[in-house]
């Protein structure tokens, strides 16, 4: 007989155990997702500023070539078309910086650097991206 009444004793004890120990991961759970989902955010963030990055050095390295050519303004329109395009929200104000390497006056190797921040899932974590593509000036040249 106290064996049975340890054993009722004991299971009401434990009664609504497993409710509170879920009310209590919750929070946890709810940041691991919250975590999960910024990082996710981050890693789109990075791969659409490289694009737009390349997207705007094609136009540089295209246009760079030319004596007294402003490609700068070019480049930069492109980089921002292709953000509109591609992430319209994914980076809050973004930059858009020429990169350029000269020889004598003459560009030889030119680029564009994106920079922005990405879109905060978790209030007070600020992640920023930079992404950058350069490469060499096309230059044409006519056989003559």
């Amino acid at each position: 007989m106290t064996n049975r009444l340890s054993r009722a004793s004991r299971e009401h004890g434990e009664r609504g155990a497993s409710a509170v120990e879920l009310a209590m991961l919750t929070p946890l759970l709810i940041i691991v997702i919250a975590g999960t989902i910024q990082f996710a955010m981050l890693y789109h963030a990075r791969h659409v500023a490289l694009a737009a990055a390349q997207a705007g050095a094609r136009v540089a390295r295209a246009t760079a070539g030319d004596p007294g050519a402003n490609w700068q303004e070019p480049a930069r329109t492109k980089t921002f078309d292709y953000l509109r395009t591609i992430g319209p929200h994914l980076l809050e104000a973004p930059t858009a910086q020429p990169l350029e390497r000269d020889i004598g006056g003459q560009p030889v190797d030119v680029g564009i650097q994106v920079r922005g921040t990405a879109i905060r899932v978790i209030p007070f974590l600020t992640l920023t991206v930079t992404e950058q593509s350069r490469g060499p000036v096309e230059r044409f040249i006519s056989d003559t």
